[in-house]
């Protein structure tokens, strides 16, 4: 009983001593912040002025997700990566967009096809122009990358431009100029074997072509740059 009463006396002593410490460590200053990312569209003011009235003086008072929320207001912030690191540091990581294509002149689309908006497309410039119908981005993007890999493959050059318009046709702008008008069914069925022929049926005169109709069942047409003065060939695949 003795033992008991000793071992209670020491945990009430250790009590009285340890709860006038708990407010000291919660009002533990937090010294410093640092801020990484790869900085390319993301600008580090920009990002520091939006996280900064979520930036408390104390380190236990840090709220991690006030800080993501705040900064995945910058159009360009894919993720954030906010830790507390003792004593008295906040280590905050970004992790930017990737844009791979301009959407409708109005927004971008990253690898997966989700699109943002940022303020500027100017940096963006270079990339392909894709666009179609409200919420059609996805789609888009995938036939995107189906005609490129083929015009790259049999033509040495990439797509600039993919359209999808209301009656279910396509229309795309070669890097080199030249137009391709596609069918709605020309991607499942006629695509490949159009592609094969490429190589043989225009050849050399490659750099004189101003546009590849693909509409047809059993064939293209080719429509040459108006300085040729050729009225055009037809091709079967």
């Amino acid at each position: 009983m003795k033992r008991a009463v000793t071992a209670f006396v020491g945990v009430l002593l250790l009590a009285v001593v340890t709860v006038p410490v708990l407010p000291e460590l919660w009002r533990q200053p937090l010294q410093s912040v640092r801020v990484t990312g790869p900085f390319v569209h993301v600008s580090k003011q920009a990002l520091e002025d939006a996280i900064a009235p979520y930036i408390p003086h104390a380190f236990f008072m840090v709220d991690v997700f006030a800080i993501r929320r705040a900064a995945r207001t910058i159009p360009w912030v894919a993720d954030v990566s906010v830790r507390r690191v003792w004593p008295d540091r906040l280590d905050i990581e970004i992790r930017e967009r990737v844009a791979v294509a301009r959407w409708r002149d109005r927004e971008l689309l990253e690898q997966d096809g989700n699109s943002f908006a940022p303020e500027s497309l100017e940096p963006s410039a270079s990339l392909p122009v894709l666009a179609g119908p409200e919420g059609g981005h996805y789609r888009v993007l995938e036939r995107y990358r189906e005609l490129d890999r083929i015009t790259q493959r049999y033509l040495r050059v990439r797509v600039a431009s993919l359209e999808l318009n209301g009656s279910g046709s396509w229309v795309a702008g070669l890097a080199n100029g030249i137009v391709v008008q596609l069918g709605p069914d020309t991607f499942d069925e006629f695509l490949p074997r159009y592609a094969r022929a490429f190589p043989s049926a225009l050849g050399a005169r490659l750099e004189e072509v101003g546009e590849i109709d693909l509409r047809y069942g059993n064939g293209f047409a080719v429509r040459w740059r108006k300085e040729v003065g050729d009225p055009g060939v037809e091709a079967e695949a």
